[in-house]
């Protein structure tokens, strides 16, 4: 034991001993400094923002817009940074009315290191501004699933039946009508109400003044009932005006009064009532001006009414574009 306490202090009393421990604290000292100078470099993708933009003007696609960063400089200082931090954005007070511009990205850094070089993978974007529209459309009800068997899905209303939408010119005048979410419809045999919100994700810019609507479906009964089909025509129409149903196919379900009664030689009309129409409702000087209403559909039996009863119409309204009739030039 006594030789090996004095081995221990002729190795720590031994020159080579102190040189070995400063050598280990000389590389000790240069990790430490080694390890505070390593460099890192890290990416970041940043949305833009798009500020002072003037009213009445909308940028295409801004949902899509970004820029990439590169954040380089000292690893311990690299990696404590908060994203948050830092924000980029494009000045359109002077925005003009155009497919491609490119207007420059600016920088917002804030509790950012001196030492931290940040970098843009794109100085300038190359924008499209449009003019902002507004367009009354209206709301269709989406459904999915199968509903009890005898039943069928009748008359989806929502409430309001239009929402105003905005967004890029080009953009909203392509859209005649929006979607709510899906409702589903499995297995029922009665008719219901529901919330739902209104489905826009297909469309980048565009959006509306209600997010949310009630909407009511009805269930028919039909067991029992004749199904029929008959062309619609419109009600007392006004040779001023062109009428264009959506559709014009029209299904009746008819009740037999008496047990065994056959439908042939049944004859009944199915009428589309669009209402009044007078040029109040054109106030657009432009002579090819629409206007769309969601028109009423009837049926009534022109025989046989001791035999059957009309229970159903289907669908039971119907979207029309009513137009002007363009006025040629009067013969010589």
């Amino acid at each position: 034991m006594i030789n090996y306490v004095d081995e221990l202090k002729n190795i720590v009393s031994g020159r080579d001993f102190k040189q070995k421990l400063l050598c280990l604290l000389a590389a000790m000292v240069l990790w430490a400094y080694v390890g505070s100078t390593r460099t890192s470099e890290i990416k970041l993708r940043i949305p833009v923002e798009f500020r002072n933009l003037p009213a009445g003007m909308v940028v295409e696609n801004s949902r899509d817009q970004f820029v990439t960063i590169r954040l380089s400089g000292r690893q311990e200082e690299v990696k404590l940074i908060n994203p948050k931090n830092i924000k980029t954005y494009v000045d359109l007070e002077n925005a003009v009315i155009s497919d491609e511009v490119r207007y420059p990205v600016e920088l917002i850094k804030s509790e950012i290191p001196e030492g931290v070089r940040i970098d843009l993978s794109r100085e300038k974007l190359l924008l499209s501004i449009q003019r902002r529209l507004t367009k009354r459309v209206p709301i269709i009800v989406k459904t999915s699933g199968e509903i009890k068997e005898g039943f069928l899905l009748g008359a989806h209303r929502a409430v309001p039946a239009y929402a105003n939408i905005a967004g890029a010119e080009s953009g909203v005048r392509e859209v005649e009508s929006i979607f709510t979410r899906e409702v589903k419809v499995d297995g029922l045999s009665k008719s219901v109400t529901r919330e739902v919100a209104i489905d826009l994700d297909k469309y980048n810019d565009l959006s509306a003044d209600i997010q949310k609507l009630v909407v009511f479906i009805q269930i028919i009964d039909v067991r029992g009932l004749v199904r029929m089909e008959a062309k619609a025509r419109i009600r007392n129409p006004d040779e001023q005006y062109e009428y264009r149903p959506a559709i014009d196919m029209v299904a009746v379900y008819l009740k037999p009064l008496h047990d065994g009664e056959s439908a042939e030689g049944l004859l009944f009309d199915v009428m589309i009532d669009p209402g009044l129409v007078s040029a109040i409702d054109f106030s657009d000087a432009n002579p090819d001006a629409v206007v769309e209403r969601q028109c009423s559909v009837t049926a009534v039996l022109r025989n046989r009414q001791d035999d059957f009863r009309i229970m159903h119409v289907l669908p039971d309204g119907i979207p029309v574009k009513i137009r002007r009739k363009t006025v040629g030039p009067e013969p010589r």
